[in-house]
């Protein structure tokens, strides 16, 4: 059974699609905004940058240790 996700209105997808995938040897995630973010060297990469990512939603303070993602690209 589906459930709504956090700011879902109205019906649930039978189905959702992950978020990661890989396209000429670098990874990218994909997120609600309608942007993909990425490229990432490791699949590692991109999931730490999509926790971020979500901190970043959430209000917290991301940490940036490895300096490529930005949630407001230039």
């Amino acid at each position: 059974m589906s459930r709504h996700r956090r700011g879902e209105v109205g019906s649930v997808p039978y189905c959702r699609t992950g978020r990661f995938f890989y396209i000429h040897q670098q990874w990218y995630f994909a997120c609600r905004e309608g942007r993909d973010q990425g490229p990432f060297a490791t699949k590692a990469e991109a999931e730490a940058a999509l926790a971020r990512h979500i901190a970043a939603c959430n209000g917290e303070s991301p940490s940036r240790d490895d300096g490529q993602y930005s949630p407001n690209p230039a």
